[in-house]
């Protein structure tokens, strides 16, 4: 691996220490041409030393190889897996359904709803050359309009109720 040294990697360089990404430590180091978000100076060294030694690599003409290895972990899990599943699967549905459900419905709906109507165009640009109705594609775009719309006036119907319920829920600021 060779490191180029031109402007970008200096501004690279110079910004990782002012990334932060919720670790609350501003720490970064680069390993190969990928940069690396550190969460400890324990990561920092290993990545200086990984750079060294990629160094002495390229300048010595030395191979790097990759070792299988295998982990076993003796210490029970601190949580049952399917529990944490569960626990996982739960965040994001909530995400989903109660934080962000314009984003998430509206956009997959307009999406779906924008393909099926495109896709009724062509059903309909297929029957004035052919004078034959595809059925098959009719069917698919009546499907994805339906889902289309279905999922953009959920998302706008679960935003509104969000929406209703913070305003209940906020306490009421006296002007």
């Amino acid at each position: 691996m060779y490191y180029r040294k031109g402007i970008s990697r200096r501004v690279i360089i110079y910004l990782i220490p002012h990334i932060d990404i919720g670790s609350g430590k501003g720490h970064g180091c680069i390993k190969g041409n990928i940069i690396n978000k550190a969460f400890s100076h324990r990561i920092c060294n290993f990545c200086s030393l990984f750079r060294i030694l990629a160094g002495l690599q390229h300048e010595h003409g030395l191979r790097l190889a990759e070792v299988p290895i295998t982990a076993d972990y003796v210490d029970k899990p601190k949580r049952p897996v399917v529990a944490h599943g569960l626990m996982v699967l739960n965040g994001v549905l909530r995400l989903v359904g109660q934080y962000r459900p314009l984003f998430f419905f509206g956009l997959a709906g307009l999406f779906l709803l924008l393909v099926g109507t495109g896709w009724g165009w062509w059903v309909v640009v297929v029957y004035g050359r052919t004078k034959q109705l595809a059925i098959g594609y009719a069917l698919i775009s009546v499907l994805l309009t339906v889902l289309g719309s279905l999922s953009l006036f959920s998302g706008i119907m679960l935003h509104s109720v969000r929406g209703l319920l913070l305003d209940v829920i906020k306490p009421q600021i006296p002007s």
